[in-house]
């Protein structure tokens, strides 16, 4: 896409680390009003541990939650590959455990291996059709993948049973803004701003990038001035910094 004044590309192919970002904040966690206020808290989220994990009936489940907790705290320590061991092995002694399955699909994607990520988010999708989390990354891996109507569709069954969560919001802008469908984009990931404000430099810029493509230059200007002052280390700076300059001189 182009434009007189230039876009800032999106996503900046040196911010790869989107997925991991994100994927503390939200993968892991099931988002509620209730938990989930950035103006009020900017510590990173808790897993809520009870509302995940299934009800201890037998030492072989007890076994399988703790290779969970092992897993997502080998996350916490970034060794990812012990992570995804842990994951597997919580899955084998308990093949229904569909937070098992959606922690073991992020682990796969995070090392480019998107089928057996496919297979991971899809098993855990059928063993928990009301949890959105596992609807959401498979969505997302639709994005990496470049299958765009695939993942609006399931971003749109995501929000019908979470509407607050800020992810699927900006996930389906970020689907809706690869289709060209910038009036639907500007209000899914408006909404994901005003869920999150601070989410990602990535919303701030695509946000700027639409405004920009509909000449809504100042207001393209003020997010672009957010996502430098909020994420002051995003290697897409120098660009921003041009574009707001170039902003300001043709005074649009």
């Amino acid at each position: 896409i182009t434009n007189t004044l230039g876009v800032v590309e999106f996503p900046d192919i040196k911010e790869r680390e989107l997925l991991i970002r994100i994927e503390k904040r939200a993968y892991y966690v099931h988002e509620t009003p209730e938990k989930f206020n950035m103006n009020k808290n900017k510590n990173m989220l808790k897993i809520d541990i009870k509302s995940k994990f299934p009800e201890v009936v037998d030492k072989k489940i007890s076994k399988a939650i703790e290779k969970v907790k092992k897993g997502l705290h080998c996350v916490d320590l970034e060794k990812y590959k012990k992570a995804l061991n842990n994951f597997e092995k919580a899955i084998k002694l308990y093949p229904n455990f569909a937070f098992a399955y959606n922690c073991l699909g992020i682990e796969y994607m995070r090392i480019g291996n998107y089928q057996e990520a496919q297979k991971a988010f899809i098993k855990a999708k059928i063993l928990n059709p009301k949890d959105p989390a596992p609807i959401i990354n498979l969505a997302n891996l639709y994005i990496e993948l470049n299958q765009y109507y695939s993942a609006q569709v399931l971003l749109n069954e995501s929000l019908k049973l979470d509407k607050n969560s800020a992810v699927a919001n900006f996930l389906l802008g970020v689907a809706l803004y690869r289709l060209r469908d910038y009036d639907k984009a500007i209000i899914a990931l408006e909404s994901a701003y005003n869920l999150n404000p601070e989410l990602s430099p990535d919303l701030l810029i695509l946000l700027g990038n639409i405004h920009l493509l509909k000449k809504n230059y100042k207001i393209a200007k003020e997010f672009f001035t957010k996502a430098i002052t909020i994420f002051p280390n995003i290697p897409s700076r120098l660009k921003i910094e041009k574009l707001i300059m170039d902003l300001e001189n043709n005074k649009l």
